[in-house]
């Protein structure tokens, strides 16, 4: 074989495994981790759940704690890992939310701290949330063409608002992705509009009070200010 030929099989052969090498698609890529933000009210905390790839083990992690309830009050921080609830093993929302569930008050927590990087125990105090009182026998209802709440309604801010009647106006339902659901109670006030107040159950902890104002059959404008600091317009349509 002369020179010429060995120098292009040889190129051939480097070109070759060059492409090969380009092109391979290993059989078991790594999954990347996967972040949500839940939030616990009864705890009064903000967490993410990491898992890596398909492993069944996640890690809890605090993000944020409200001040005056139970985990701010006892210790927990930004950054702390939860591990255990009253010795039961949690790993992810839902196995938190049952652990919470069916936890006596207060709860010991068992965290990773994230300054010390040792384990620790924490007792914290669950939030209780009054049950919404009983509803009242429901008045008559509106004449004939007047405008409704009654039903569901799609809100502007995201999610739904759900009305049934009640003594001097609506009883009501509010539920906001991200946010959580609260319990609404609704009052006609003498120029027609509504006055509401509103408390969350679930999701993040809040309250506070707005109106409501038809503005056509199916549309209702609306305003909100929550204790958080929140002002918002928004806009209810069927």
């Amino acid at each position: 074989m002369n020179m010429n030929l060995k120098r292009t099989l040889a190129t051939i052969t480097i070109l070759f495994a060059t492409i090969t090498s380009a092109t391979h698609v290993p059989a078991q890529q790594a999954v990347p981790a996967l972040l949500n933000v839940h939030s616990s009210a009864r705890l009064g905390l903000t967490y993410t759940v990491r898992n890596l790839g398909f492993a069944p083990n996640g890690v809890i992690k605090v993000q944020q704690t409200t001040p005056g309830l139970g985990c701010a009050v006892a210790g927990l921080e930004p950054g702390d890992q939860i591990w255990f609830i009253n010795n039961q093993r949690v790993r992810n929302k839902a196995e938190l939310q049952n652990a919470v569930a069916n936890s006596p008050n207060p709860v010991r927590i068992k965290i990773k701290d994230y300054r010390t990087r040792q384990f620790a125990f924490r007792d914290v105090r669950l939030t209780r949330f009054a049950p919404p009182p009983p509803r009242p026998p429901a008045p008559a209802p509106p004449g004939p063409g007047a405008p409704s709440m009654l039903g569901m309604w799609r809100s502007s801010l995201g999610g739904t608002m759900t009305f049934t009647q009640a003594a001097g106006g609506y009883s009501g339902r509010s539920v906001v992705p991200f946010v959580g659901s609260s319990w609404m109670t609704c009052t006609e006030t003498a120029n027609g509009t509504y006055t509401f107040t509103y408390q969350n159950d679930v999701g993040v902890v809040d309250s506070g009070h707005g109106t409501l104002r038809f503005v056509g059959q199916n549309i209702i404008k609306g305003k909100v200010h929550s204790q958080s600091g929140i002002r918002a317009d928004f806009t209810l349509t069927r």
